[in-house]
């Protein structure tokens, strides 16, 4: 088939392409469609056309008659004219949209990120908050720990206390109701020690498990 007969078979298809293009455009700028398929069909649309062209454009060389040659110039340059309008137009009306979905999908990313970190530092915020807990709590154990001791250390030197005394009061012969009296001092001050050693305990339980919850 002669570059002629291409040119011709060519033709007809450019100018249906150039058609839709043009009817694609108008929906596009009179918004009556602005979706994404519409773009990507009048992108892909646009560079078939500009092939085509180009495709033609290499037809047009191979042409020796010169009256057909002359006439497939004014054709082939008015659809390479269009060409080049379309895409002019194709960047100056869809660029900037490209543009603006690139730079929303690149906030959504940081915005995504930000959150993430956000997850992240609140994480290692309840991390520390629960190792204050636990080193409050082992700083009360220890605190607890020295009074039980110096309740016990108290007891220690009651007990000696009151065997000296029953010592004392055996060596003067004082009377039962005065060494009555020093052993219900006695018991008291037990039954303090002790009630003070349980009630150390159920506080720092009930400390416990208020950071445990």
């Amino acid at each position: 088939m002669s570059d002629l007969e291409e040119l011709g078979r060519a033709f007809p298809r450019a100018s249906k392409m150039k058609i839709e293009i043009e009817s694609m455009f108008e929906s596009y700028e009179l918004g009556k469609d602005k979706s994404v398929a519409l773009e990507q069909r009048l992108g892909a649309m646009v560079s078939d056309f500009t092939r085509l062209v180009v495709q033609m454009e290499e037809w047009m060389v191979g042409v020796s008659d010169r009256s057909q040659k002359d006439v497939w110039k004014r054709r082939v340059g008015k659809l390479t004219t269009d060409a080049e309008a379309y895409r002019d137009s194709l960047e100056r009306q869809m660029g900037h949209v490209h543009r603006s979905r690139i730079e929303l999908d690149k906030r959504k990313r940081l915005l995504g990120d930000t959150k993430g970190r956000g997850k992240i530092d609140n994480l290692l915020k309840e991390k520390e908050k629960i190792h204050e807990a636990h080193n409050m709590i082992d700083q009360m154990i220890e605190q607890g720990r020295g009074i039980v001791g110096m309740m016990s250390q108290q007891n220690s030197i009651l007990r000696n206390a009151r065997r000296r005394v029953y010592d004392i009061a055996s060596g003067v012969g004082l009377s039962s109701s005065l060494v009555g009296v020093l052993d219900r001092m006695h018991v008291r001050d037990k039954m303090l020690v002790y009630g003070c050693m349980i009630l150390t305990l159920i506080v720092f339980y009930g400390a416990y498990r208020f950071a445990k919850g």
